[in-house]
């Protein structure tokens, strides 16, 4: 939660950077938002517990 939330602070518009770069790190947080949500989906269907 913690590196997600500083993720976010440093993507956002108030640190002067190119556009470009707001919407490339806007994509690698969807990213890593998605991989999370299909681990959990998988080790649900196969009866593991997510840590």
């Amino acid at each position: 939660m913690l590196g997600g939330a500083s993720c976010a602070f440093l993507a956002g518009p108030w640190t002067g950077r190119d556009p470009i770069q707001h919407l490339i790190a806007a994509c690698l947080i969807g990213l890593g938002i998605a991989l999370w949500l299909a681990t959990v989906t998988f080790m649900k269907r196969t009866g593991e517990r997510p840590a």
